[in-house]
């Protein structure tokens, strides 16, 4: 695991990396890269210090982390603000994005089944409000301002929302909703499933929308199923059904439980701004557009799994 350095990070990995995500944090982002230029594939991280919104306390953290492990969910915290020592520490193997995009290893539990205790571990994490400060909503994703095109940024998401957006029922995600909730936002990148599913960091709480925790999730999958086989894609497609399933059964009132419609729009969400941000941070529209036209392809039955 290493950290890229900021004076050649951006002439470095526009051709030999793509974006997994960015997280913010107490003091900037720390944006995850794949190095493809590695055999095996690395990840790396690039750390840029920013005015960011402001992150959860140090006690509301170490409150929030005494709280989890009865619920089956584990807070790894590092030391300081963007320690790699954390995901360093951790397989490749053992992350929720290698076992999506297709580098499961044996002896990894099956992804039904994983996504089953991922669900369930969320919607157990979700329930944790006793103790925990406010945190408002981050009021919009930032990240264009670290790659200086905030306008390409916009006009990329724009477009790639509309498109996933057509002919789909969806209730538009909303950056602004605020929520007693405090958790790291689990993602792709820093999830180790398993029992106890294990959330990396948490220097990055603040969003405090479980729902968006949820659709943004999904949104991996989403992008899984888009690139995986026949094969594979329904088993992503029956992972995303119990996940959500699991997710609902946990919630303390499973009539008030997110819709489809609102977890959708978080799935389109996440997938427009990971494009957006991906063809800004590789200067490829053309192949960031093909991508999305194939998620676009797959929302549908990604849909039908979320609505069981």
């Amino acid at each position: 695991m290493t950290a890229v350095p900021e004076s050649t990070t951006r002439e470095w990995h526009r051709d030999q990396t793509y974006v997994v995500r960015t997280l913010p944090g107490a003091d900037g982002f720390r944006a995850c890269l794949r190095d493809l230029s590695r055999e095996p594939a690395e990840y790396l991280w690039m750390h840029l210090r920013t005015s960011a919104p402001r992150a959860a306390s140090r006690a509301g953290i170490d409150r929030l982390a005494r709280t989890l492990p009865p619920l089956g969910v584990d807070v790894r915290l590092p030391s300081r603000s963007f320690d790699l020592s954390l995901w360093g520490g951790i397989p490749r193997s053992g992350l929720l994005f290698d076992i999506l995009f297709g580098n499961e290893m044996p002896g990894m539990p099956t992804l039904t089944a994983m996504s089953t205790r991922l669900g369930r571990a969320l919607g157990r994490l979700h329930q944790v409000r006793d103790g925990i400060e406010d945190v408002p909503g981050l009021p919009g994703p930032p990240w264009a301002h670290q790659w200086g095109d905030r306008d390409a940024y916009a006009r990329h998401a724009d477009v790639i929302r509309a498109g996933l957006s057509a002919g789909l029922s969806v209730e538009p995600a909303s950056w602004t909703r605020r929520s007693s909730l405090v958790h790291g936002r689990p993602g792709a990148g820093d999830i180790v499933p398993g029992e106890p599913c294990t959330v990396l960091g948490w220097e990055e709480a603040g969003i405090g929308n479980p729902v968006a925790d949820l659709g943004c999730l999904i949104g991996d999958y989403a992008e899984a199923i888009a690139i995986a086989s026949e094969e594979q894609a329904g088993r992503l497609r029956e992972a995303i059904g119990a996940l959500t399933d699991a997710y609902r059964a946990a919630h303390p009132e499973p009539a008030d439980a997110p819709g489809g419609d609102e977890v959708m729009g978080w799935v389109v969400e996440r997938v427009a701004n990971h494009l957006a941000l991906s063809a800004v941070f590789r200067a490829d529209e053309a192949s960031t557009y093909r991508l999305a036209k194939r998620v676009q392809g797959v929302l549908p039955s990604v849909k039908g799994a979320v609505d069981g």
